[in-house]
């Protein structure tokens, strides 16, 4: 469990490996400390996984932003080995899944990121590949994959259908970002020698808050796809629904859709979008006139795009993607006996992208087929009551105190603890009334009562360790109806 109080981050250095090797009906967890109805975002920093495979800033990224501890990754082996991560969840991180300079001798599959503050998953530099991708309510994006990336993705599904899933500064709120660097200065350029970025994903499916129908949802939301900052890929075989813009090219960017075949979106199908793509009017002079010539495939240049699909009749999805996940679980698998199925069947021989072994010709757009759930057994799609750890052990031991076992406890979380000065009683209350919260030291003798009006609901008290010697201390709350809570505090 990652600790809120220190926003604890896993780190995995280069050179060591986590093995986080869970099944298809057990899944490896990583989750927030707190208690159900206390989890959230940004909990906890999530985990870094460090490599010594190549990126374009001289084999050398140091992550710093955000993070209270920053990480270096980078080397010259792209086959670098960090481990194994498959069928396992991360829940509640700032990052959720960060791999800096990880090597395609990594195996990376069945893997699910939900809630996260920032990224969901963040590919800078690296070659790792990875299939059977979900990302869940990620605030910024559900992919960032930068810093010469060249990893290839199949079956990725991410899900932005919370109305308050996004973030206000930056890059905004999108589903995949492309870019080969931060570096301005640069125009964005690779470091002397350095490959560019070059990510492919296929079959892909992402629904953004606008899937379910709603027109009104903030502005910090964009893109489905954003390829900027110089970059360079391929999204192929998805689908894109419900964005502000399903695929948006900026700066240099655009000027990557050319003849090379440096940026590519074939066999794409967009729907639901306020708008399928950007209207750029300048264009690659070796390319076609502009980006509708690019996209729809008109154009008798050679870097047209393929087979893209607007406005489909029916897309065979089922309704249970917009209700409640706690009722019932989401199904994506395609019905292609729907009434009005209108989804296209994409042509993978068309790509050289998609050339490599890696890539299964599946055929059929988006993250599920007709009959297969991928993720059944091992994702979850409502976490929020999910207790991982019984009361007895989240606070272990007896104390010095007649008949208070510390396993009744009752959902009382203290943080900071151990603590200095000031810290936080938060508890839940059936009814308004008066609730009085006493600390009791190791001999069972009250050295501080207070009193609090609580209102009905979740509560959060603060309570002054000022003054009392350093030990182990027991904060009782009294709550209504002759209930009440327990918990131990380290006073420092």
């Amino acid at each position: 469990m990652g600790e809120k109080a220190s926003g604890g981050t896993l780190i995995i250095d280069r050179g060591a490996q986590l093995v986080s090797q869970g099944t298809a009906m057990n899944p490896v967890v990583f989750t927030s400390d707190q208690v159900p109805a206390w989890r959230a975002p940004n909990d906890w920093g999530g985990i870094a996984v460090l490599g010594y495979a190549k990126n374009n800033q001289s084999n050398s990224i140091t992550l710093s932003t955000n993070r209270d501890c920053s990480v270096t990754g980078g080397g010259t082996n792209n086959s670098d080995n960090s481990g194994v991560f498959k069928y396992m969840r991360i829940e509640y991180p700032r990052y959720g899944l960060s791999m800096n300079s990880i090597g395609n001798g990594t195996e990376f599959h069945h893997v699910e990121v939900l809630n996260a503050a920032e990224n969901s998953l963040e590919l800078y530099g690296g070659t790792v590949n990875f299939k059977y991708f979900i990302s869940v309510n990620a605030k910024r994006s559900d992919i960032l994959a930068t810093h010469g990336n060249l990893s290839k993705g199949q079956y990725i599904l991410g899900l932005r259908l919370d109305p308050l899933a996004y973030v206000s500064t930056g890059d905004l709120s999108n589903g995949i970002v492309f870019a080969n660097n931060n570096d301005a200065g640069s125009n964005y350029a690779s470091s002397a020698g350095a490959d560019d970025g070059h990510t492919v994903l296929s079959n892909v499916s992402l629904f953004g808050p606008g899937y379910c129908g709603s027109t009104s949802y903030n502005s910090n939301f964009k893109y489905g796809v954003l390829f900027y900052h110089n970059a360079g890929g391929g999204v192929y075989n998805s689908i894109i629904t419900g964005w502000r813009e399903g695929l948006r090219l900026e700066d240099f960017a655009k000027d990557n859709a050319d003849i090379n075949y440096t940026v590519n979106a074939s066999e794409n199908t967009y729907y639901n979008n306020l708008q399928d793509y950007n209207p750029l009017t300048v264009w690659p002079a070796n390319c076609a006139t502009d980006i509708d010539d690019w996209m729809l495939g008109t154009s008798p240049s050679s870097c047209r795009q393929r087979n893209n699909q607007f406005s489909p009749t029916e897309l065979g999805l089922s309704s249970t993607i917009c209700g409640d996940f706690c009722t019932t679980s989401p199904s994506f698998v395609l019905n292609t006996s729907a009434s009005g199925y209108d989804l296209a069947i994409p042509h993978y021989n068309l790509a050289a992208d998609l050339s490599n072994v890696f890539f299964d010709a599946a055929s059929y757009r988006g993250a599920f087929d007709n009959a297969t759930d991928w993720g059944a057994g091992w994702a979850n799609y409502c976490i929020e009551d999910i207790s991982y750890c019984p009361e007895e052990r989240r606070v272990g031991g007896t104390t010095g105190i007649k008949g208070m076992n510390m396993a009744d406890n009752n959902g009382l979380i203290l943080s900071p603890n151990p603590v200095h000065g000031i810290t936080y009683a938060e508890f839940a209350t059936e009814q308004a009334g008066q609730v009085t919260v006493t600390v009791v030291n190791s001999v069972g003798q009250v050295v501080r009562t207070l009193s609090h009006n609580a209102t009905k609901g979740k509560q959060r008290v603060a309570v002054s360790t000022d003054g009392l010697s350093s030990g182990m201390y027991i904060i009782n709350v009294d709550l209504s109806a002759g209930k009440a809570a327990h918990a131990r505090v380290i006073v420092k």
